[in-house]
């Protein structure tokens, strides 16, 4: 699934939203809901920029906060990476039967994608034809990616 829309897609880094996004990910205090925050960068941007009234537009602003929601998981895959070699590590002597972390992980993940994938192209496919498919898988993308950036940061602190 493309996530940058064309030349007109600002690049991530110099994107003024952001940080929103990234703010989202990083709180963690107590009672809030971090999921309801997903997609407030995008609706910042379609608001400011005036992007809501194009479809066009929606699309930029849903694609750039879908990059960094992106970038944000593929960190957190590296660090619940990390955690699960220690992990096994830890067992390799004692239960080498339960070193075996860091494989589940990634077949875990190389599963997600490609269920993320196929589930938003499924929500896509809904409008055949129509402008609103394309903005309708990003948002799908954004916020299947958000929510397994979240999972990821929970696995690694379930034990630590």
């Amino acid at each position: 699934m493309l996530i940058i829309v064309g030349s007109a897609a600002v690049a991530e880094e110099s994107w003024p939203y952001a940080p929103l996004a990234e703010s989202c990910f990083s709180r963690t205090t107590a009672g809030f809901d971090t999921e309801s925050c997903i997609g407030d960068a995008a609706r910042a941007c379609k608001l400011v920029e005036e992007n809501d009234v194009t479809i066009a537009g929606m699309t930029i602003c849903l694609s750039q906060e879908a990059a960094i929601w992106d970038r944000l998981l593929n960190n957190e895959y590296e660090l619940a990476q990390e955690f699960a070699r220690e992990q096994d590590q830890q067992d390799l002597e004692v239960s080498p039967e339960f070193a075996v972390r860091s494989e589940q992980l990634l077949l875990a993940q190389r599963a997600w994608i490609t269920f993320r994938d196929k589930n938003c192209d499924m929500l896509s496919g809904v409008w055949g034809r129509g402008t609103l498919g394309r903005t309708e898988g990003i948002r799908c993308f954004l916020e299947m990616t958000a929510q397994r950036a979240l999972a990821l940061r929970a696995y690694r602190a379930m034990h630590g």
